[in-house]
């Protein structure tokens, strides 16, 4: 069903993409991935208020000194890393949605995709961390990194797998270059 990983590309176009112009491949042949039926976004919001309410439960928020600047920065960072990485979709000119990995139409490498292979996910990760900052409540800032394996586990390894089959060796040579995260 899918084209092997040796499915020859063209090359590298302009911005760091580098797009497979094989007119055979049709988006059909990739289908919406067997993954959450939650998209990243709205899996993100949910955790969001799952937080809120943990801070009803005992012991309360513990606030400290530096929570604010803290939360900031965070805030900074996770903003920075989203709009950097829409940017570089965009540039390139193919598809932002995480719900239909197969309509890529180039493997974004330029910009932050030369640091990270998902800075869009480590932005809504940090976002979470800023929210849980200002929160201030332990369950709150445990529910974090149990977002972030929800990420990887139902997102990230599906969403890298159509890659790697539609891109081949292109994909896998990009993968073994730069880090998943950071």
């Amino acid at each position: 069903m899918f084209p092997g990983p040796g499915t020859p590309l063209d090359g590298i176009a302009s911005e760091g993409a580098v797009t497979n112009p094989a007119t055979d491949i049709h988006l059909e042949t990739f289908p919406r991935m067997s993954t959450s039926k939650i998209p990243p976004l709205l899996l993100m919001v949910l955790f969001a208020i799952a937080m809120l309410l943990a801070t009803m439960l005992p012991p309360g928020s513990t606030r400290f000194a530096l929570q604010i600047p803290l939360a900031l920065t965070l805030l900074a960072l996770s903003a920075l890393l989203i709009a950097s990485a829409l940017t570089g979709f965009l540039r390139a000119r193919t598809s932002v949605s995480p719900r239909r990995p197969g309509r890529a139409s180039a493997i974004v490498t330029s910009g932050i995709y030369r640091l990270s292979r998902n800075p869009m996910y480590l932005g809504f990760i940090l976002l979470l961390a800023a929210w849980a900052v200002i929160l201030a409540h332990p369950l709150s800032a445990i529910l974090v990194p149990i977002f972030g394996g929800c990420l990887h586990h139902w997102q990230i390894l599906p969403e890298e797998r159509v890659l790697e089959q539609k891109f081949g060796e292109t994909f896998l040579d990009y993968k073994s270059r730069v880090r998943r995260w950071v």
